[in-house]
């Protein structure tokens, strides 16, 4: 058998992206949300917000389709020069990621508050008592 290799000689000649990357999980103390989060008394982990909230996002979604449809009619509208025009374009066009940057993450909120939901509600469903407690599926 051979002698394990000491890591100090193994990475002699490797680049500093590969000593990086030939780490283990528990040398990187990899994040994981579910492991770090303190349970409260009642029963389940406190889970921080993901993103924005639902109607921060939709004002988002609002604020880009007001942007995007202004900056259009303006350079449908007006002679500008090239310049201008292409700037007003750019403008419109940030406008319009904007707006479905806001949607996706009004879609996303909406998920992930029904996802809290039911979790609220299989807790209340799993701390009743006597004939209220939750039955077992056959």
């Amino acid at each position: 058998m051979r002698a394990p290799v000491p890591a100090a000689q193994r990475m002699k000649g490797l680049s500093i992206a590969h000593q990086r990357d030939s780490f283990t999980a528990s040398q990187v103390r990899m994040a994981n949300p579910t492991m770090t989060t303190e349970t409260p008394a009642g029963g389940t982990p406190v889970v921080p917000a993901r993103g924005p909230s639902l109607r921060t996002s939709l004002l988002l979604g609002v604020i880009g389709a007001i942007g995007a449809t202004l900056a259009t009619i303006v350079v449908l509208r007006n002679e500008y020069g090239v310049w201008v025009e292409v700037l007003i374009g750019v403008a419109a066009l940030t406008f319009f990621g904007l707006a479905a940057y806001g949607l996706m993450q009004a879609v996303l909120a909406l998920i992930d508050t029904a996802g809290e939901r039911r979790r609220q509600e299989r807790t209340v469903t799993e701390r009743r008592k006597g004939a209220r407690a939750r039955q077992p599926r056959s």
